[in-house]
């Protein structure tokens, strides 16, 4: 049971917590727990054991790796950490991915509110040639209501009024979007006609 109490704290010491597998601090407190009937040795590592996996759990959800903090907050809470430590993370671990969805969702320019408008300049040839067509653009509204990051994603005619659209819309200013109480980032999408008049 020495050799085994010392191994769990020697892992825990070198944060070889989880992996490899067999030569972690949790598979031999998992021996230790085995081996030690009175768990006097095994409890007075669970505490140490508990507190470095939910460490681990903090590192891996500020590495934006909310799998491995779940797996982390797991082992944690099969050790025996504190339910209300074990509670807060997982919560912790649900608002960070709320957030990732959030910054990943596009959703229509209608839904915002435009705050600065460009007309789109006419290609000469597609007017000459009495061309209508579309565009379709993804970009993001900046924080500070700017345009970033535009991006063709179809055109019909193709290449026809892309340039003239993507530089109309690098112009135009949005109200960012808002969430709790504070601009974030927003993906968006839009059609823009060119239409003869």
């Amino acid at each position: 049971m020495g050799r085994l109490a010392a191994l769990v704290a020697q892992r825990i010491a070198e944060n070889r917590l989880l992996e490899p597998a067999a030569d972690s601090a949790r598979a031999y407190y998992a021996r230790l727990r085995e081996a030690d009937t009175v768990r006097t040795t095994a409890d007075s590592l669970r505490q140490p054991l508990a507190a470095a996996l939910l460490a681990e759990a903090r590192k891996a959800l500020a590495a934006s790796d909310p799998e491995a903090a779940l797996r982390a907050i797991a082992e944690a809470e099969s050790v025996g950490a504190p339910a209300s430590d074990v509670a807060a993370l997982r919560a912790e671990v649900a608002q960070a991915r709320t957030r990732a969805e959030q910054r990943t969702t596009v959703v229509g320019a209608g839904s915002l509110k435009r705050t600065r408008f460009v007309e789109p300049v006419y290609p000469r040839a597609a007017r000459a040639a009495a061309i209508a067509g579309w565009v379709d653009l993804e970009f993001t509204v900046t924080p500070d209501g700017a345009v970033a990051d535009v991006r063709v994603t179809g055109s019909e005619p193709a290449d026809t009024f892309d340039v003239a659209a993507v530089e109309a819309l690098s112009k135009w200013r949005f109200e960012p979007m808002r969430r709790e109480g504070s601009a974030v980032e927003q993906r968006a999408r839009l059609r823009m006609r060119f239409n003869l008049d």
